[in-house]
């Protein structure tokens, strides 16, 4: 068997996160994180019937979004304290 960890060919190996660990991550409640699944703004990926976890590479973008759609809104705002 090849050692995946010193193939320098081998892919990045996929992490995946459980809706209790992004109550964590976020500090939010399981329902948030299962309403923001049912709005779209994340994707699971069930793995067996039982068993549905989240990429944490799609979790890293679901942050990015989050950041440059808040500071897009600071901006705004911003702005429209200027022009008052």
């Amino acid at each position: 068997m090849i050692d995946q960890t010193r193939n320098p060919l081998a892919p990045l190996a996929v992490r995946y996160l459980t809706d209790r660990d992004l109550v964590a991550r976020f500090s939010v409640s399981r329902a948030t994180i299962w309403r923001w699944v049912s709005e779209g703004f994340l994707t699971p990926v069930r793995l067996t019937p039982g068993t549905t976890r989240f990429l944490l590479a799609d979790i890293e973008t679901f942050e990015a979004q989050r950041r440059a759609a808040s500071a897009v809104s600071g901006q705004e705002r911003d702005t429209a304290a200027d022009k008052a």
